[in-house]
């Protein structure tokens, strides 16, 4: 028999290469199938925020919704969600009665209330305290919290509808852990 026919033993090491080599192949085929299998048989969506809270802009990237109303759904909570017609949480758009004093408190999703209903927000929180602290004057505190913006777009959110929101005082929520960053 010539040297090239004659088959070679394998090596003790050869032999359990080969061995973990199709073991790791097939369990990650068998890993891979599963996962497969089980996005089409019990798809998990996870919406962060509800279909229709955003509108497309050309400035902005985005605003929200006016008029848009829905349910922000997590495990830990369920927060109904109003945008006023205004576009902002709860405020209607409406114009400055003579004598109100006006706030305007911008932020992210912090000032917005992300995962809290509409009376439990820090505007409407301050709205009370003010109230509370100032009766018969007139206050108004409007909810500026747009998720996901960063202070420059709450800067050009400010440039564009100040002159309708028409505040007296501006209170800017600025949050270290991500707008530091961001900024």
């Amino acid at each position: 028999m010539s040297k090239s026919t004659v088959p070679r033993a394998r090596t003790g090491w050869r032999r359990f290469a080969e061995a973990l080599t199709l073991v790791v192949t097939g369990l990650l085929l068998a890993g891979f199938g599963g996962e497969l299998l089980l996005r089409f048989l019990r798809p998990q969506i996870f919406e962060i925020h509800p279909p229709g809270m955003y509108l497309e802009d050309s400035d902005l990237g985005y605003t929200l919704t006016p008029a848009f109303e829905g349910t922000i759904r997590r495990s830990e909570f369920t927060a109904a969600v109003r945008i006023g017609e205004g576009g902002l949480r709860t405020w209607n758009g409406a114009a400055k009665d003579p004598g109100t004093f006006r706030i305007l408190v911008l932020g992210d999703s912090q000032a917005f209330g992300f995962g809290v209903e509409d009376d439990e927000t820090l505007a409407r929180q301050l709205a009370e305290l003010l109230a509370a602290v100032h009766p018969g004057r007139s206050i108004d505190v409007v909810n500026g919290g747009v998720p996901g913006y960063g202070t420059a777009d709450q800067v050009a959110y400010l440039e564009r509808m100040g002159h309708r929101i028409d505040p007296d005082l501006i209170l800017l929520q600025f949050l270290s852990v991500n707008d530091l960053k961001e900024n």
